[in-house]
């Protein structure tokens, strides 16, 4: 049985699978360490949208797949899977066309059922 920081999880990978329908499960006020930006990490809602749609104009078949997890009251820690292929410009890079993959690992908040 998942626990209901389990059941966020689900809906937030979805939403980084491109179900942005989704998009309800963050909350407005959340933040996001994202390592590979210059500023290192997104603050609220729009922004992170914003994010995750750039990300897929770059990688369209962006997939992330859970590893390993552990929950508990809100809290997830996951380790990843994610494949993609570069098919579009990204951050000024044009497309590659190459596969890749990359694993690593990510500790969510959870609160009143939404990512913070």
């Amino acid at each position: 049985m998942m626990t209901a920081a389990q059941e966020v999880e689900q809906e937030y990978r979805e939403l980084w699978n491109g179900d942005f329908s989704k998009l309800k499960v963050v909350a407005e006020s959340v933040d996001v360490s994202v390592p590979s930006l210059s500023a290192g990490e997104i603050h609220g809602r729009d922004a992170f949208e914003a994010y995750l749609r750039d990300l897929r104009t770059g990688f369209p078949d962006w997939h992330v797949t859970v590893d390993d997890i552990l929950a508990s009251d809100g809290m997830v820690m996951k380790e990843w899977t994610v494949t993609a292929t570069h098919e579009g410009e990204y951050n000024g890079i044009p497309p590659t066309n190459r596969e890749m993959e990359i694993s690593g690992m990510a500790k969510i908040l959870t609160e009143n059922g939404k990512v913070v």
